[in-house]
């Protein structure tokens, strides 16, 4: 693992720890006692039909005790999935007329600025480079319930940043590369860069990050990669000191 700046500064302001890129109610089982109900009361009407009788008792077993337990439960699935489609229409179709994607794709240093010139989507800042801006933020937006594009940028800090390369790029990393980033007045300058083996003091980059591969990798503030949470007060910190931004 190579020591960067990065690295060399947090080490001691914290201890170790640094980051690398960035129950709904289940509703009772309504309707199980009137469907119970329902068939005892058919039953007792019933005069000398015992083949009704059984017709009806079953049927309100059969049908108000499953219809009651199912459909509670399954409103409540199909409410939640709704939603998910919902959140992953949204993001996915957002840029209908986006250009095609290049045969390569490779970031560069030049390709890097300012960090708050990139969009803020709560507690980090999202770009992309193949003109699928608006699909990235739709993605961001939904909680990641669909992948970014390609061409995303995804820095939480101007030190750091994940790249999501072309379909297929890094299979292992689903198609994010991470790069290790030294901010300048005069411009960015790319110390490191790569896949599985890039590394800061908390590990490697991608080691924290596969525990959030069903948000697309992407961890923010939810514990999906604890080891590489950095206080808010150094992120903040480490965002404002950012000196490509010309003082801003």
């Amino acid at each position: 693992m190579r020591t960067t700046a990065l690295s060399a500064a947090l080490i001691v302001a914290l201890g170790g720890s640094v980051a690398c890129g960035g129950d709904d109610a289940e509703p009772a089982g309504a309707g199980t006692d009137a469907g119970a109900d329902a068939a005892t009361t058919d039953a007792a009407t019933t005069d000398g039909g015992g083949d009704d009788a059984t017709t009806s008792d079953d049927t309100g077993d059969d049908t108000g005790d499953d219809t009651g337990d199912d459909t509670g439960d399954d409103t409540a699935s199909d409410v939640a999935d709704d939603a998910a489609t919902a959140d992953a229409d949204a993001a996915s179709d957002v840029t209908p007329d986006a250009p095609p994607l290049p045969s390569e794709f490779s970031m560069t240093e030049e390709d890097f600025r300012c960090i708050t010139d990139y969009e803020a989507v709560r507690g980090f800042f999202i770009g992309n480079e193949l003109g699928r801006l608006d699909e990235a933020i739709a993605a961001a937006e939904a909680d990641f319930a669909v992948d970014v594009p390609p061409g995303t940028v995804i820095q939480l800090i101007p030190q750091e940043a994940m790249v999501k390369g072309l379909p297929g790029s890094s299979p292992e990393t689903d198609d994010w590369e991470f790069f290790i980033l030294n901010p300048t007045e005069d411009g960015t300058v790319i110390t490191d860069r790569g896949f599985t083996e890039i590394s800061n003091v908390a590990g490697t980059c991608w080691g924290c990050h596969v525990g959030a591969t069903e948000r697309d990798g992407v961890c923010e503030q939810t514990g999906l990669c604890a080891d590489a949470a950095l206080p808010r007060t150094i992120v903040d910190s480490l965002v404002a000191s950012d000196a490509r931004c010309g003082g801003e």
